[in-house]
């Protein structure tokens, strides 16, 4: 048998939360470095940049991971305290805590980007979230929506019946997304597919049993994703690669599982402190770029010069500064506000 259903008691004993927080970091850091590919990626319409499409192929490449890892992992963490720590039953705490951890940073982060970067948006943009903050309001929604579904979701089940769900809700995501993508309602349904993936997960504990074979099989799987969004291959790709993408992040915890860290290493402590900061520095980094180009000659002299080593230097700038802003922002306990 390739794959197994575990005891969840017994899996939790170890300290398989690990590998999330170590998928988290991954996911944030690939997200920065994104948005430090995207001036050269023509992703950001500067007219003073020819796009390169060697940057661009793969800036699509690593959003198409990145993102759907972030809803994967809170899915995956839903089910877990939920499941396992007997969380998230009282709605009035559920409510403040997520509005405290999503809208309120949403609203502050706002302000302050129309503090350094003036900038004209509609009601409904703000609403949604502006640039990189769409991520938080459309979090919220999928967290109410798992709130709502949970008393019926967690009942014993099998998992062909939650896959069907899924597959449905897909179907669904598709046609809704390509007439209303770029609003809240397009990312709800498309991002809440890999939420539910992360809590179907752990509901189920389904894992691949032979490590050697989950390698091959995660390389292969990233190669078909590459190749899906590279060319138009068949009819129903869209659905093909969302399945792909779910299960190349259950593989991907599946053999993080394997990392041990010594807990009073140096790298442990690096990890816990980049795990813990990983919101903010997501919050910060585009707002530090979006300061560089307004304020400075950078994409000038760097990024329009320099195609492919650009934004490898603007990623060395922007990360330690935002790590940096972020640890900040958490010692002086603004974490609420922003």
């Amino acid at each position: 048998m390739v794959f197994r259903s575990s005891n969840l008691l017994d899996d939790l004993k170890h300290d398989r939360l690990l590998n999330i927080s170590i998928f988290r970091v991954i996911s944030m850091l690939l997200i920065v470095l994104y948005h430090c590919m995207c001036y050269n990626a023509g992703i950001w319409n500067y007219p003073s940049v020819e796009p390169d499409n060697v940057i661009y192929i793969l800036a699509q490449i690593i959003v198409y991971l990145a993102l759907p890892f972030f809803f994967f992992i809170s899915g995956y963490l839903y089910s877990y305290i939920y499941i396992y720590k007997n969380g998230y039953r009282n709605w009035r705490k559920f409510l403040i805590s997520k509005l405290k951890r999503l809208i309120l940073p949403t609203i502050s982060w706002t302000i302050i980007y129309y503090i350094v970067i003036p900038s004209d948006f509609s009601i409904w943009e703000l609403l949604s979230g502006i640039r990189h903050l769409w991520f938080l309001p459309t979090l919220f929604c999928v967290f109410i929506i798992a709130k709502i579904i949970s008393p019926v979701f967690f009942l014993k089940g099998k998992p062909f019946i939650d896959i069907l769900i899924g597959l449905g809700l897909m179907a669904i995501s598709i046609v809704i997304n390509r007439k209303y993508g770029e609003l809240l309602v397009g990312n709800l349904t498309h991002y809440i597919v890999y939420f539910l993936g992360g809590m179907i997960l752990f509901k189920h504990r389904i894992f691949v049993m032979n490590r050697s074979f989950a390698i091959a099989l995660l390389l292969l799987l990233i190669c078909m994703h590459c190749l899906i969004l590279l060319f138009p291959l068949f009819r129903f790709q869209s659905i093909v690669d969302v399945i792909i993408v779910i299960a190349i992040s259950g593989l991907i915890l599946e053999l993080l599982t394997a990392v041990r860290l010594n807990p009073d290493s140096y790298k442990t402590s690096v990890l816990k402190n980049l795990d813990k900061n990983s919101m903010g520095i997501y919050l910060v980094h585009q707002v530090l770029i979006m300061l560089l180009f307004e304020y400075s000659l950078f994409e000038e002299l760097w990024l329009s010069n320099h195609s492919y080593i650009g934004p490898v230097v603007l990623f060395m700038l922007v990360f330690p500064m935002s790590w940096f802003f972020a640890a900040v922002k958490r010692k002086l306990k603004l974490e609420p506000f922003l």
